[in-house]
């Protein structure tokens, strides 16, 4: 999160844009003054002096002043490192660009030092400042060796569960910022010298996260009101994306009636996938295709000729847990405005972070990803899919609770949990999606089938369709069923 260098870096750019600033205004205040002055005099000499020159350099200062305060903003939004004083004791304020903010004790010695007890702050980082660096220059180190810097993180926030932040003036005259926090609920409170720059980095970062926050929350609701769309037969638009969902899994196989038994290869329950749809309406579509479209090996490698669940009907089973679990979103959420607790889940954080067009099509694919590492690492058969689905979510959990916060990053953990999950498994087709042999896969697709009739749901996290008993499908009632937390 904090790389060496970073904040130097940064805090040598920020100097000379400021200056840059200061410089600017001075000349437009000064310019100002000249063509007041001229305005005023009655004895104007527009042949040596005109004040439309003036007027013309005045309007071009003004543009490159606000070009700098512009770069000064995208610097600030890098994040920054700050010396302040808490409670008597010198630390440093720590903020990076994905909104963390920490308190870290600084140690700078000439001669190697020893870590302390990670046990007690597993945020340490050791470092070597070099001659020229600014911390070494304005630590008033010796700079012409190398120096050794402990940092010991011993407070985190995360910008999103600020609540208020504003100046504040000590007894002693010192200057500072006050800071509320709603998660922990506690109250930072510390002098610095550096508190005006304080609040515009801290200020700039929370304004960008609160602009995506609101995008975020728009297309959520984008998705939340596809949901509700049925698929429609009628419809040439859903008809085509179905078609093409076939095509891209199977572009050798042509599919030989739009009501087929070929649907099962896929995943599906049935002769017509419309019948599927009825829970998560063409959304579920919608996140099918948009896996098969991006990741199609992978997709493949999870259809039922390898492994033992439909692949179709938990992608549909999927899009609702992501919606009802893991960001607690109902008919009575989902219109919430954009500071409501509903809006701060650890997952919704994640795709405000990203920068990926698509951050909710990424977290499903990524999540299907680890079920389907769960299912293989558990040896899995079709009845045993509430349970992999439970795994599934406790452990994509864990990973949110770290706070990630980019699309990617999630990945990259997913499949390293899979990795883990799955290293004692032979791979016969992927490397990190190990899947059983074919023959048993078939043997269990087969035995699914022909019983799906009368299988039971055994976990909360899947609700019985009302159509058929079965632990992949959801209900149309899934979201006002489950009781978001």
């Amino acid at each position: 999160m904090f790389q060496q260098g970073h904040f130097d870096a940064i805090l040598r750019e920020k100097q000379e844009l400021r200056r840059q600033v200061f410089e600017t205004r001075e000349n437009i205040q000064e310019l100002d003054a000249q063509i007041n002055s001229l305005e005023s005099s009655s004895e104007q000499k527009y042949d040596d002096d005109p004040i439309s020159d003036k007027e013309t350099r005045f309007v071009e200062l003004q543009k490159w002043l606000k070009h700098l305060n512009e770069s000064l903003y995208q610097n600030r939004l890098n994040g920054g490192s700050f010396s302040i004083l808490l409670d008597k004791n010198r630390k440093t304020l720590e903020v990076s660009p994905e909104g963390l903010i920490a308190v870290t004790s600084t140690t700078y010695s000439l001669e190697p030092i020893a870590p302390p007890d990670t046990s007690k702050s597993p945020f340490i980082r050791m470092e070597i400042a070099r001659p020229g660096d600014i911390e070494v220059m304005t630590a008033n180190l010796v700079d012409n060796e190398n120096v050794f810097i402990l940092r010991v993180t011993e407070q985190v926030y995360y910008i999103e569960n600020l609540l208020t932040m504003r100046p504040i003036e000590f007894s002693d005259n010192k200057r500072g910022v006050f800071m509320e926090w709603k998660i922990p609920k506690k109250k930072l409170v510390f002098a610095s010298a550096e508190y005006e720059e304080i609040e515009e980095t801290i200020g700039s970062i929370l304004k960008r996260f609160n602009q995506k926050r609101i995008q975020v929350m728009y297309k959520m609701q984008d998705i939340w009101e596809r949901k509700s769309v049925a698929f429609d037969k009628a419809n040439q638009d859903h008809e085509t994306q179905l078609l093409n969902l076939w095509t891209t899994l199977n572009p050798e196989t042509p599919l030989e009636n739009r009501i087929s038994e070929q649907w099962k290869e896929i995943g599906f329950q049935g002769k017509d996938p419309a019948t599927d749809f009825r829970g998560m309406g063409i959304m579920g579509l919608d996140c099918l295709f948009y896996m098969a479209q991006n990741y199609p090996e992978n997709t493949k490698k999870m259809l039922p000729a390898h492994r033992a669940y439909p692949w179709a009907i938990a992608g549909i089973n999927m899009l609702s847990t992501l919606l009802t679990d893991f960001l607690g979103l109902s008919s009575s959420t989902i219109n919430q405005p954009p500071g409501a607790d509903i809006w701060s889940k650890n997952l919704f954080v994640l795709m405000c972070y990203s920068d990926h067009p698509h951050p909710f099509e990424e977290v499903f694919c990524s999540l299907m990803t680890l079920l389907d590492g769960v299912f293989v690492a558990q040896n899995a058969g079709y009845m045993q899919f509430p349970e992999a689905m439970e795994t599934t979510k406790r452990i994509a959990n864990e990973i949110l609770a770290t706070r990630m916060t980019s699309s990617d990053q999630f990945r990259a953990r997913i499949e390293q949990r899979v990795m883990g999950l799955t290293s004692n498994i032979s791979t016969q087709d992927s490397p990190s999606l190990p899947s059983p042999s074919s023959s048993s896969a078939s043997s269990s697709v087969s035995s699914a089938s022909s019983s799906s009739s009368s299988l039971l749901a055994t976990s909360s996290s899947v609700l019985m369709s009302p159509f058929e008993e079965d632990p992949l499908v959801p209900s149309e009632d899934y979201s006002i069923a489950m009781n978001p937390s």
